[in-house]
């Protein structure tokens, strides 16, 4: 019955024209997340569009899957037909959050 869900939800999943995952380094992935990752990635290799944010460099993502491996496995689909956006400098919750204690403080000018 659970198998039947996971397919399911996969197609589901595969329907949807842009897929966002947001901050993928969050969690550590176990081998089963891995595969169901993976899985995602694979159905989704050049048929439709997925955007991934991530505060981890590309270079260390065999921290986030169970090793090296799988991480260049999923970055070679990843990686083949994208656009990758590196962002410098302050977070923008933390450089907004500046602004406003300046603000209550009275500093900003």
């Amino acid at each position: 019955m659970l198998a039947g869900n996971l397919q399911q939800m996969l197609d589901k999943l595969n329907r949807i024209e842009l897929l966002i995952i947001d901050e993928l380094s969050y969690i550590k992935m176990d081998k089963e997340r891995e595969s169901l990752f993976f899985q995602i990635i694979r159905q989704r290799y050049e048929k439709s569009s997925l955007i991934i944010t991530t505060n981890l460099p590309m270079g260390r993502w065999d921290e986030v899957f169970t090793g090296q491996l799988a991480a260049t496995a999923i970055l070679d689909r990843l990686l083949h037909h994208c656009h990758v956006l590196s962002i410098t400098g302050d977070s923008y919750r933390v450089k907004g959050s500046k602004i406003s204690v300046k603000k209550q403080k009275g500093t900003e000018k």
